[in-house]
């Protein structure tokens, strides 16, 4: 039917950039009324490269004219206005958020950002704290609450709540009690930060390499307790690696081969991108190498939960093999830094862009991408997968 706004809509979402925007351009002027057609081209504009704030905000607005009740229109007002520091009107679409996402906590956190940004602190601590008291077992505003009070120094306070937030992790304290420990050995309390570090490591916190590479535990380092408790954590992540791979123990070559099968053959784009130490690092400077790509952000959970993965892959890789740590989708790209700080990882960090993401088809993150030796995509992983190192050794093996 070519004159249904809905079907334009949806074959809209069939395809990407200008043949979607075609496509939801006309679904908005089949019918001006049609809801999705002005979202969807909204969201288009939006997208584009550099994108087309004018034009979304009207579509947006357009979308809110027709049917108030969804939030997503509000929220991205609120962040487009905020890109743009007319702080005014991202605190007035935050607030119309909340009403139509009443108690929940993301437009207190939008608001929040709104107030930071605009230099009122003291506003962004009140909203919080209010949001806190209602919602005493919600642990996002405690997290937001800690960030902002180890932002600005005040570590007792961010201690406060997140002693409530190790409180509230229940099934899993491991990672809060490690945050814990960073807050008191930032604040000097050396002799909490070793016992929240050593509960950390007896409620399963195993993640050994963050503990002896993060620089914040500096401090601790030369005290028989931590060496003593690095231990434990150092026990606990082989075993946990070990369990991990135990899958592989009656069923490996099946698996291996399985991988092995579904075999690309596609050119892999150029690209030159800057890495974190400012050098230039190009693919075509790496003909003759095998190239792992892996595609990422810090704000993904599951490129959060292969990131580990990749590092022992990175750790036992051939030399033959080159990774890199591929940055897209980035709110904020001066939180890359800290974050693989934080976190010990050690990769080539090169920071993409929309283009790069659009010619390797990527869809979703992480995203695995292995090239052999002639400039040639060979396989490709999407999501969290717990035997990616694994399938990634297999497949350049293969290729070498």
């Amino acid at each position: 039917n070519p004159n249904s706004a809905m079907y334009a809509y949806l074959y809209g979402r069939c395809l990407t950039g200008d043949e979607s925007e075609k496509m939801f351009r006309k679904a908005a002027e089949l019918d001006p009324k049609y809801y999705w057609g002005n979202f969807g081209m909204a969201s288009r504009l939006l997208s584009k490269t550099p994108p087309d704030t004018a034009g979304a905000i009207e579509y947006f607005r357009k979308s809110i004219d027709i049917d108030n009740s969804y939030p997503s229109p509000f929220q991205q007002l609120a962040n487009i206005y905020l890109q743009k520091k007319e702080y005014a009107n991202a605190l007035k679409y935050a607030d119309l958020l909340a009403v139509t996402t009443p108690d929940q906590f993301q437009p207190i956190k939008l608001k929040n950002d709104i107030l930071i940004a605009q230099g009122d602190k003291a506003k962004a601590e009140a909203a919080l704290i209010e949001y806190s008291e209602k919602n005493q077992h919600d642990p996002q505003v405690k997290k937001a609450l800690v960030d902002l009070y180890r932002n600005d120094k005040r570590y007792a306070d961010a201690i406060v709540y997140q002693r409530q937030l190790v409180a509230l992790s229940t099934r899993n304290p491991g990672d809060a009690l490690f945050d814990l420990a960073k807050l008191y050995v930032t604040a000097g309390q050396n002799d909490s930060a070793l016992t929240a570090i050593n509960d950390a490591a007896g409620a399963g916190f195993a993640d050994y390499r963050r503990l002896v590479h993060s620089s914040i535990f500096e401090p601790l380092r030369a005290l028989p307790a931590y060496t003593e408790i690095a231990k434990k954590v150092e026990t606990a992540a082989a075993e946990e690696r070990g369990m991990r791979l135990a899958i592989l123990k009656d069923s490996s070559e099946v698996l291996k081969q399985r991988a092995l099968a579904e075999k690309l053959d596609l050119p892999a784009p150029e690209f030159s991108f800057l890495n974190l130490e400012g050098q230039t690092v190009s693919l075509a400077d790496l003909k003759g190498k095998i190239v792992v790509i892996d595609f990422w952000a810090t704000w993904c959970g599951p490129c959060r939960m292969t990131m580990p993965l990749m590092q022992e892959y990175v750790d036992s890789r051939p030399k033959d093999v080159e990774f890199l740590s591929l940055n897209v989708w980035e709110r904020d790209s001066s939180l890359v830094r800290p974050f693989l700080a934080d976190m010990g990882y050690q990769f080539n960090v090169l920071f993409g862009d929309k283009e790069i993401t659009d010619k390797y088809g990527v869809t979703g993150i992480p995203t695995l991408v292995v090239i052999d030796k002639n400039g040639v995509i060979r396989y490709k992983h999407i999501g969290y997968d717990p035997l990616a190192d694994q399938l990634l050794a297999w497949e350049a093996e293969s290729l070498l």
